[in-house]
């Protein structure tokens, strides 16, 4: 068994590493197996990288935290490798294109990275809206909203990378992301955050495209692209997944 592992700034936070199983690659061998055209099979090949990380839990994982601003989850958190027999998939806090978020944060935005240990507390919360908490022996389910998910996910991730900007990058996008993605199966409500962020986007395209028209012509294409890709991806493995 590993050693665990400690830090004590914003949060003190204990914890052994978790034991992870890489789905998505797995998932993805399947798909382009299916595929028998060379030039399609490279297609989906360079897409398939492109698409978010899966991964599954081989056992409970535990956290301990003190000095969080809720003092609820003071205490050892538990999230399960498995509910009704069946494992719960995670996708590391939902980074579209890790290989470009990884480049653009240098390495610290991986989802197997820095961020593998508060993504895994946030991705299960976002699913159940709740975690079994340990404290003094006694044990109890907490309620978390979605807020509160949101400021561990940060305050973990200060404390395990002893970062301050990537950590608060990451933050503003789940912040910003509440009406595209569900928190215990309902969307969430336009935000401050919200607002904030998509107006700092709107004045950065502005100005990349007073500044550097071309660059900001290939933006355009390309993320409407790589979504339209991701599409069709899905619909040529469904096909031929279907003949085989």
């Amino acid at each position: 068994m590993t050693e665990p592992e400690n830090y004590s700034e914003p949060l003190y936070i204990q914890f052994r590493m978790p034991s992870v199983r890489l789905i998505s690659m797995e998932s993805n061998k399947l798909e382009l197996d299916a595929i028998g055209h060379k030039l399609l099979r490279r297609v989906v090949s360079w897409a398939l990288a492109s698409r978010k990380r899966k991964f599954v839990l081989e056992k409970n994982f535990q956290i301990t935290i003190d000095k969080f601003s809720d003092n609820r989850l003071n205490g050892t958190l538990t999230v399960p490798a498995q509910e009704n027999d069946q494992k719960i998939e995670f996708d590391g806090a939902s980074i579209p294109l890790p290989w470009l978020a990884a480049a653009l944060s240098f390495e610290v935005l991986r989802p197997l990275g820095a961020v593998l240990i508060p993504s895994i507390v946030h991705d299960y919360l976002f699913e159940k809206g709740q975690i079994t908490v340990e404290q003094g022996g006694k044990t109890t389910i907490v309620e978390v909203d979605r807020e509160i998910a949101d400021r561990l996910f940060l305050d973990i991730f200060r404390s395990v990378s002893g970062m301050r900007l990537w950590p608060r990058v990451a933050w503003l996008a789940v912040r910003a992301g509440a009406p595209f993605f569900q928190y215990k199966g309902k969307r969430g409500a336009i935000n401050r955050v919200t607002i904030s962020v998509a107006l700092a986007l709107l004045t950065l395209f502005w100005f990349l495209y007073l500044l550097a028209p071309v660059v900001f012509c290939v933006l355009l294409i390309l993320l409407p692209g790589l979504t339209l890709m991701d599409w069709l991806v899905d619909r040529i493995t469904r096909r031929y997944k279907l003949k085989k």
